[in-house]
This record gives structure tokens, sequence and C-alpha cells, in this order.
């Protein structure tokens, strides 16, 4: 599932993430009713190496590959979940951190 990462506003402000999250929106904009939604590259390659070292020719085309069919699928189901709810990926996809730490403690 995708993370809304509120402050994002470009591609290379994203280059500091680790491995998570896979998937991350950003820069909402809601007059525009547009979104960013990426794949995180650095969680591919981390998911891909054990079966397709990073030495293998093949590796680029793979993990390229890998995340252009990720981010389409995910971009077509957040598209589909604001059309049946009516709600912005901000709304729909926001992380909160100290919800999960109280579930989990």
């Amino acid at each position: 599932m995708p993370v809304y990462l509120p402050g994002i506003r470009s591609e290379a402000e994203c280059d500091e993430l680790g491995l998570w999250p896979l998937i991350y929106i950003w820069n909402v904009d809601r007059a525009a009713g547009t979104f960013g939604l990426s794949v995180n590259g650095k969680a591919i390659a981390h998911l891909l190496e054990p079966f397709v070292p990073r030495e293998d020719p093949a590796y680029v085309e793979i993990r390229d590959e890998a995340m252009k069919v990720i981010a389409e699928a995910s971009t077509q189901s957040v598209l589909a979940t604001i059309e049946k709810t009516g709600l912005m990926p901000d709304v729909l996809f926001a992380y909160h951190a100290e919800d999960v730490q109280q579930e989990q403690g």
C-alpha cells in the first residue's frame, strides 16, 4: 500500500529514503486534483538482489521494468480508490507513526 509523504515536492527529495516505503505518494495538489506516485528504487533493488545479482547484464532492465509495472498498477489502484471514495491520497494514505506505535505497544 502506498504511503503519503507530506512535504516532498520532487523526486530528488526522495533520494534519502531508505528501504521504506516501497510505494510513496507526494506533492498532492487538491485544487488541481493531482499527485505524484513513485516506487522506491532502493527497496526494489534490495528485494531483487537475491534473485538477480547487480552484476547481471539484465539487472537494470529487470529492475526498471519491475518499477514500471508496480508504478502503473499502483497508480491505477489509487485513481480507482479516489474515484470510489472522493478522497485524495494525502487522506487515504496518511501514515501516522504514533498510531502504529500505540497499536504495537
